[in-house]
């Protein structure tokens, strides 16, 4: 390579006290961890937390059981006071849940769906509302230009 008969790469001399761009002092900060040594310690403490000193038919036992109970606990959900709760098995409607803490199988076989249907979505398009605190009334008179509609959607996540 051309750089070879520079000795040190591209930039120049590698070393010789200088450092990465050519002057100076080279870096003197802490040096990394070790990889190989940080993973043979960590075995070395995983061979003694686990029964048998390695991962042998207990240790898979319990790393697999302890993945079915998260497994499991990942099923609860809950529902808001404005949502209403709805339970699929594999994507077919299952019952309507009340608001709180509800329980449903987990991902795979059931899913829950908590869309937000018990409020009013009000647009007032060419209206002015005038709110009279005192008299808690609200008054509505149409723009001189323009027309007054208002629409109210409620959505309801029951399938048929």
């Amino acid at each position: 390579m051309p750089w070879s008969s520079q000795g040190g790469g591209p930039w120049g001399s590698g070393g010789g006290g200088k450092g990465p761009w050519g002057s100076g002092q080279p870096p003197s900060g802490p040096t990394p961890p070790d990889l190989e040594e940080f993973l043979r310690r960590s075995q070395d403490k995983l061979r003694t937390v686990l029964p048998g000193g390695s991962l042998g038919g207990k240790g898979l036992g319990l790393i697999v059981l302890a993945g079915v109970v998260i497994w499991f606990f990942s099923g609860f959900f809950r529902v808001e006071p404005d949502e209403l709760g709805v339970v699929l098995r594999f994507g077919k409607y299952v019952r309507d849940v009340q608001p709180g803490l509800n329980y449903h199988l987990p991902y795979p076989i059931e899913t829950a769906l908590t869309p937000k249907a018990l409020r009013v979505n009000k647009i007032d398009i060419g209206m002015r509302v005038v709110e009279d605190l005192r008299r808690g009334t609200t008054i509505r008179g149409r723009a001189r230009t323009g027309w007054a509609i208002i629409c109210s959607t409620s959505s309801s996540p029951k399938a048929p």
